[in-house]
């Protein structure tokens, strides 16, 4: 799936973000992607920690909260980090 990419590509995605589940059917192939990722230098934060199964966030609202909370989070510190750049090129 990721060679038919390319590592050309995915170098020009922005930061990202992967959120897994412990139980998540599809875990081995989120850990492939974020390999991948990392080693066409994207930067990447991921989480696979999370207890639970896969898209649980859809049926439990602790999960949606706490789901919510991670991506806002991780949106919020890349905004001002984009910030900071964009004002210090200003400069």
């Amino acid at each position: 799936m990721l060679a038919a990419v390319g590592a050309a590509r995915l170098r020009k995605l922005s930061p990202c973000l992967v959120l897994g589940r412990r139980k998540d059917p599809p875990r081995d192939r989120t850990r492939t992607l974020i390999e991948a990722l990392q080693k066409a230098g994207v930067v990447v934060e991921a989480r696979m920690d999370g207890a639970g199964y896969h898209a649980m966030e859809l049926f439990k609202a602790n999960c949606a909260a706490e789901f919510t909370a991670q991506v806002a989070d991780f949106v919020r510190r890349r905004s001002s980090a984009a910030s900071d750049v964009i004002g210090a090129s200003r400069l």
